[in-house]
């Protein structure tokens, strides 16, 4: 029950749906130079603390974002974020290229 409270908040919040999922597994290093990086114009702040992401990929690629590991409904690549309680939350996003080869990146933001 606990699981679903939290969905039903980042639903609210964000007018995104979050719902349990497993980050995908990176490309091992050597068999890809497929690569991602995530930026965030804000890293810690008092709550509700918005934030954006953005997310920088070596080639095209399609994006899964992560808060805590719950999957949102957002797949491009940037992410507007509300954090409305204190808490050190894990941002990721997965970016995964035209040959499947996967690439992770993560970002932590602190609210207060």
């Amino acid at each position: 029950m606990k699981h679903m409270l939290l969905a039903l908040s980042i639903s609210l919040s964000l007018g995104l749906a979050a719902s349990p999922s497993t980050l995908p597994t990176p490309t091992p290093p050597g068999e890809t130079d497929f690569t991602a990086s995530l930026a965030a114009d804000k890293t810690e702040g008092e709550a509700p603390l918005q934030v954006k992401y953005t997310v920088t990929a070596s080639e095209a690629a399609t994006f899964r974002w992560f808060v805590n590991d719950r999957q949102l409904e957002a797949d491009t690549p940037t992410l507007t974020y509300t954090f409305k309680h204190a808490e050190a939350f894990v941002v990721t996003v997965s970016a995964t290229n035209d040959a499947g080869a996967v690439a992770n990146a993560s970002a932590t933001t602190t609210v207060r």
